[in-house]
């Protein structure tokens, strides 16, 4: 589609992830558990190098990537 180009890629955030454990725990309040941090939480999950030949001549893709992003 984009030879020599990512179109998206995931991204891990764990600053916030990091956060809000260490509050936990100084509030003494933590509880070992599996934790799933998204974009509901803040996290940064996409990167979309908008600047790419294919999102110029293909803007539809760009929107539904944009779409899809905010309904998470």
């Amino acid at each position: 589609m984009a030879p020599g180009h990512v179109l998206a890629s995931a991204i891990k955030d764990v600053r916030g992830a990091v956060y809000y454990v260490v509050e936990e725990i100084a509030a003494g309040e933590f509880m070992p558990q599996l934790l799933v941090f998204g974009p509901e939480h803040g996290a940064q999950l996409t990167a979309i190098p908008t600047d790419i030949e294919f999102y110029q001549k293909n803007p539809e893709v760009l929107e539904k990537l944009e779409e899809a992003i905010e309904k998470n």
